[in-house]
């Protein structure tokens, strides 16, 4: 039905159409989406999407063609834009044509055709010139006036630059062989401002390329080669010869330093004018007084006299005896050198024109030597026997000191002698003989303060009773024991060892201390002990014997003599962080060891 009825209206509005009296246009109003309407005085029809008239189908897309503005990329399908539609700025003569129409970014592009004489130039044109854009008349295709090759008029001052050649863009490849010679460069072109720093290098000229052939008869010369722009490394071996070097073109500042040796100057290539002229006259000159410089150049000459100079001698030096005599006429007269006695000889070596002095074998004897003239560093290893040694000659200020100390040495109290190969006593001790004293915990006081509680046990299977004394874990106590130390004693250092058992099951050690002091007749009792020295034990089994290793060495306090009484003190240090024992631990005794003087007491 909806067809039929199109039909009909296009048949009645294709006959109004004819008759004037109707028309068909394109709505751009967004809100009709773009629909061709059809309108007969009052009446309009929309014709259905897709409809073809004489076949062709109607463009429904929506289109700007009086916009003022250019197209932004908020035009979009949003507004009823898609892709095709057009856009006509008719204020700037420019049309756009969608290409994207995603809301808020759509994209228009400038589609507006380029205007001028696109006609060839006619009556100014010639063969192979250059056509060129007109930006005056907009022709696009215009004579330039110029042809290849290009002239010089034809390139701007400074219009190659090396932003317009790309790198490595002129190689070998780009250059036809032989295109560039004299003629292809004008008078002063190549300068050093026109090429950069370090532009040409070993890897922009080829191997050999410019040789002597390359270089025109006295092209380059002292004006073409900056200071120091040619040295040893830019020139390959024997490519310039005389033939390449223009008379004085090459002087001192063209030549780096050391850049010419012996192979790059040809066989008798210098002479006399290759030579600066010093400041001497040429000339002869008689007696001549002659000034050369490092090279070997004269550069001083002047005539002398005949006469010589009037020479003279002396002798210098403090002291000594001086062997220059007198000078009588021209002559210079010296003494002769000669042996005061049989210990020296003089011989004359005309080989080697020398005088040779020497000591005669056996010739120095004692009336020859000073008293202490000999010593130590005078006299070789081994040089000196017994039969170089007088009688009597050695006694004990002749003797070199040793570090032995003068005293009287009882080897049989425990004393020791070191002898070196050449029997002399080089060390030398009375270290005397050990010995040891038993004191039993029996025979100990307990200390007031703190003190250590006495015990005596009886061992269950044999019987065996020993007085103990027991030492907390927790709180540091102590005994005391007196004794009157033998008078074979040395009065130095003293060492411990500590007899003890555990009171009880346990693990983990027990620190003991002891300190000794010594009292005279007359001193007070209560004297301070010397330091105390520790020694740790670890225990093994309940009701086993212990015995600590020896502490270290006991310094007795005061100053100990005979017939004194020395106090020690013996404490378990429970307050140690290595006595870590939980349970009592008993002390059984202690055993002193000390060393005996080497003097045998007197008698009382």
């Amino acid at each position: 039905m909806q067809f039929n009825l199109t039909l009909l209206m296009f048949a009645i509005m294709a006959a109004f159409i004819a008759l004037g009296d109707a028309s068909i246009k394109y709505d751009d109003t967004p809100s009709t989406g773009g629909a061709v309407r059809a309108a007969v005085n009052s009446l309009q029809y929309n014709f259905p999407d897709g409809t073809k008239i004489n076949g062709v189908r109607i463009d429904q897309r929506l289109h700007k063609f009086d916009g003022t503005t250019a197209p932004t990329a908020d035009e979009d399908s949003a507004d009823g834009y898609s892709v095709g539609s057009v856009w006509i700025d008719v204020s700037a003569d420019v049309v756009y044509l969608c290409s994207d129409s995603t809301p808020g970014a759509a994209v228009w592009a400038n589609v507006t055709g380029s205007g001028g004489d696109v006609t060839g130039p006619a009556s100014v044109s010639a063969d192979n010139n250059i056509s060129q854009f007109n930006g005056t008349s907009g022709k696009a295709v215009e004579d330039s006036g110029y042809g290849f090759p290009l002239p010089a008029a034809a390139i701007d001052t400074d219009a190659v630059t090396s932003s317009k050649i790309a790198t490595d863009a002129v190689g070998a490849d780009e250059i036809a062989s032989g295109a560039v010679g004299a003629s292809e460069i004008a008078t002063d072109a190549v300068g050093a401002v026109a090429i950069a720093t370090d532009a040409v290098n070993a890897a922009e000229i080829a191997t050999d390329a410019v040789g002597a052939a390359e270089i025109a008869t006295d092209a380059v010369g002292a004006a073409e080669i900056a200071t120091d722009a040619v040295g040893a490394a830019e020139i390959i071996d024997a490519s310039v010869g005389a033939a390449e070097l223009a008379a004085d073109s090459v002087g001192a500042s063209e030549i780096a330093s050391g850049a010419v040796g012996a192979s790059e100057i040809a066989a008798d290539a210098v002479g006399a004018s290759e030579l600066a002229a010093t400041t001497v006259a040429a000339g002869s000159y008689t007696n001549a007084d002659l000034t050369v410089d490092a090279d070997g150049r004269i550069t001083a000459a002047s005539n002398g006299t005949s006469a010589g100079q009037a020479n003279t001698a002396s002798n210098v030096g403090t002291g000594g005896v001086g062997v220059f005599k007198q000078k009588t006429g021209l002559d210079l007269e010296f003494k002769k050198i000669n042996a005061g006695s049989g210990a020296l000889s003089i011989s004359d070596d005309t080989g080697n024109s020398e005088l040779d002095i020497d000591i005669v074998t056996g010739g120095i004897t004692a009336t020859h030597l000073g008293a202490d003239s000999v010593a130590s560093d005078e006299i070789a290893a081994d040089a000196v026997g017994a039969s170089e040694i007088a009688s009597g000659a050695v006694g004990a200020s002749e003797l070199a000191a040793t570090a032995v100390a003068a005293a009287t040495y009882q080897l049989g109290l425990g004393g020791s002698l070191t002898v070196d190969a050449d029997g002399r006593i080089t060390a030398a001790s009375n270290s005397g003989t050990y010995r040891t004293i038993w004191l039993a915990a029996g025979a100990m006081a307990p200390r007031e303060t703190n003190g250590a509680a006495f015990a005596t046990e009886e061992y269950a299977t044999n019987d065996v009773q020993v007085d103990t004394a027991l030492f907390d874990s927790s709180t540091t106590e102590a005994l005391f024991a007196q004794i009157a130390m033998p008078e074979e004693w040395d009065r130095g250092t003293l060492k411990v060892k500590i007899f003890w058992d555990s009171a009880a099951t346990g693990s983990g050690d027990v620190v003991w201390s002891v300190s000794a002091g010594a009292v005279s007749n007359d001193d007070a009792i209560d004297a301070a002990l010397g330091t105390a020295q520790t020694v740790t034990d670890t225990v093994l089994a309940v009701a086993d014997l212990h015995v600590t290793t020896a502490t270290p060495a006991v310094t007795v306090g005061g100053t100990p003599a005979l017939e004194d009484l020395l106090f020690f003190r013996i404490e378990r240090d429970a307050d140690a962080a290595g006595d870590t024992l939980a349970v009592d631990a008993k002390l059984l005794g202690v055993l002193i060891q000390y060393r005996e003087d080497t003097t045998t007491p007197s008698g009382w």
